[in-house]
């Protein structure tokens, strides 16, 4: 029995699970820039900026407050339930991109490993973390 891990494109072999995953890639790609392409027009019509003077303080300037949420975490509930949310996609897009790599290279067989075991349990905590936060940001609404 051929069992493949990309249900997602049963309908398909899997020697063409990666032209069908880069089909439809390109095809949500092109579909993105001719939605934003109005607005680079926009963007290119303003003042020019030097944005990149000082890059180390500015990266770490947006690991710190983009990834370590500093600035939402002074409010001290919705703050945390932000934080939540946030990491807890930030997990689940390593499971989407984990996804995409299973597209690309469906027949190959990958482990039940120490690491594809410890990130189950981490992505099942977030996803409990952000069920609850989502479920207090509905009640402070």
């Amino acid at each position: 029995m051929n069992s493949s891990q990309n249900r997602a494109f049963e309908w398909v072999s899997q020697d063409l699970q990666p032209y069908v995953l880069c089909f439809f890639i390109a095809l949500a790609v092109t579909r993105f820039f001719f939605v934003l392409w109005p607005k680079f027009k926009i963007f290119g019509q303003a003042a020019a900026e030097n944005r990149f003077n000082e890059p180390i303080t500015r990266l770490w300037n947006t690991i710190r407050i983009a990834f370590f949420q500093t600035k939402i975490l002074k409010e001290r509930k919705s703050g945390w339930m932000h934080a939540l949310i946030f990491w807890g996609f930030i997990v689940l897009l390593v499971r989407a991109g984990w996804f995409f790599f299973i597209g690309f290279f469906p027949t190959m067989e990958f482990s039940a490993s120490g690491i594809t075991t410890s990130y189950a349990f981490l992505k099942d905590l977030f996803v409990v973390l952000v069920g609850l936060a989502v479920s207090y940001a509905l009640y402070r609404r």
